[in-house]
């Protein structure tokens, strides 16, 4: 069970470095954004792109920190420290459900917006299922 949380909670981190390379090289916005704008990038006034770019560094910022403190969390999990995937979970609840909620703003301006909510929603379902498997890995051994 361990082994499967750790690999888990590697996934979910690989998952939102490469999240976080899409928002802190990308040099527009991403199409669900355009969606919900209605406009593409090139409509859009250069200070509000400056605004949204500032945004997505943010976003991305806040990923690499999120998959680090995850990474170090898989670490001592994989050494059985009994805290680390409920540590997990909190950290990445703390980004992702934010994240979710905007997500679903997003597509509930444009429908047809096609934003991250599910792969969002399967970061957080991986983190809780670590979560799970680790506190049952915990629970078995103790004597």
């Amino acid at each position: 069970m361990r082994k499967l949380a750790v690999t888990l909670v590697v996934l979910v981190a690989l998952t939102a470095i490469a999240t976080a390379s899409r928002y802190l090289f990308g040099t527009e916005f991403m199409p669900y954004h355009a969606a919900v704008a209605g406009s593409a990038w090139r409509d859009i006034d250069p200070r509000m792109q400056v605004l949204v770019l500032a945004m997505m560094k943010v976003m991305g910022a806040g990923n690499i920190a999120v998959a680090t403190a995850l990474l170090l969390f898989a670490w001592q999990a994989a050494k059985g420290v009994a805290w680390a995937g409920w540590a997990a979970l909190a950290v990445g609840a703390c980004l992702w459900v934010p994240t979710l909620y905007a997500t679903f703003a997003a597509r509930a301006a444009n429908p047809n917006a096609q934003t991250p909510a599910a792969m969002t929603a399967l970061a957080l379902s991986l983190l809780a299922i670590a979560a799970a498997l680790l506190w049952l890995d915990t629970r078995r051994r103790q004597p």
